[in-house]
């Protein structure tokens, strides 16, 4: 799945590859699922890629789709050695594109 920080003239975006993301860690807010390689983020200019890069990190999904604070969903990346930093907000767009380009398995 790719996202862009905005539909006309990005830019920014982020991909998740597809596969299966693991279960790497958890908190009480968020499961944080491991993406099985690294994700790619892209920075534009004119509409063409300036520059890309990649980055350890995955989805961190949230317990509760319905909380009033917080992201239901994030990309985040690795920000030490416990550590996780949200990179990324997903919205409503990709919590309604489960069933469809992703699922749970727990």
């Amino acid at each position: 799945m790719v996202f862009y920080d905005r539909i006309i003239s990005p830019s920014r975006g982020i991909r998740f590859p597809a596969g299966t993301y693991l279960l790497e860690a958890e908190d009480a807010s968020y499961w944080y699922l491991r993406s099985p390689s690294p994700l790619e983020i892209r920075e534009f200019k004119s509409g063409k890629v300036a520059s890309s890069r990649t980055a350890l990190g995955g989805i961190m999904l949230g317990k509760s789709f319905f909380k009033t604070i917080g992201l239901p969903a994030a990309g985040y990346l690795d920000a030490d050695v416990d550590g996780k930093v949200a990179l990324w907000s997903l919205g409503g767009e990709f919590i309604r594109l489960e069933g469809s380009a992703w699922s749970k398995s727990f």
